[in-house]
C-alpha cells in the first residue's frame, strides 16, 4: 500500500519556482522568487523538496499561492490574517474573511459615493458636510 501511494505521488506534476512564476506572473506581475520564498518562510505554503533541496510546488500549492496573493492584493489583508484563514480551511472549517478596513485602503484609490459611504459608514449628512469642506 505504501509503495502504491509513493508511486502516485511520483506521478504528480510538480513545478519549480521558475515554472510557478511563469504560471502566476501574468496575474501577479510583481511576483518574484524571493516573494515565493518569503511566503514559504511565513508558513503560507510548504512546497516539497527534492533530495538536493530544490523547491517543488504541486498544483494545490500553486492554487494556495494564488489565494494568498489575491487576498493580499484585492483585500489588503495582512499575511497573519491570511495564514489564520488558510489554517481554518486546512482544518476543514468554513471561515469568513474579515473585510478590509478603511485604513488598509491604498492611497489614491478612487471610490464612488456609495462605496465611500459603505467603507466609512458615513451618514448622508456627514458625507455632505465633508464634501462641502472639500474633503
Amino acid at each position: 500500500m505504501e509503495n502504491a501511494v509513493r508511486k502516485l505521488q511520483d506521478h504528480r506534476k510538480l513545478y519549480t519556482i521558475g515554472q510557478v512564476l511563469t504560471v502566476l506572473k501574468p496575474e501577479f506581475g510583481d511576483l518574484s522568487p524571493s516573494k515565493l520564498r518569503f511566503l514559504e518562510d511565513q508558513g503560507l505554503v510548504t512546497p516539497e523538496r527534492t533530495d538536493a533541496g530544490y523547491r517543488k510546488y504541486s498544483e494545490n500549492q500553486i492554487e494556495r499561492l494564488r489565494v494568498v496573493l489575491t487576498l493580499q492584493r484585492d483585500q489588503y489583508l495582512p499575511l497573519k490574517v491570511i495564514k489564520e484563514y488558510l489554517e481554518e480551511l486546512d482544518a476543514g472549517r468554513q471561515p469568513l474573511l474579515p473585510a478590509a478596513s478603511p485604513a488598509s485602503l491604498r492611497k489614491g484609490q478612487r471610490f464612488s459615493t456609495a462605496q465611500l459611504k459603505a467603507e466609512t459608514s458615513l451618514s448622508d449628512q456627514a458625507f455632505k458636510e465633508g464634501a462641502e469642506l472639500g474633503l
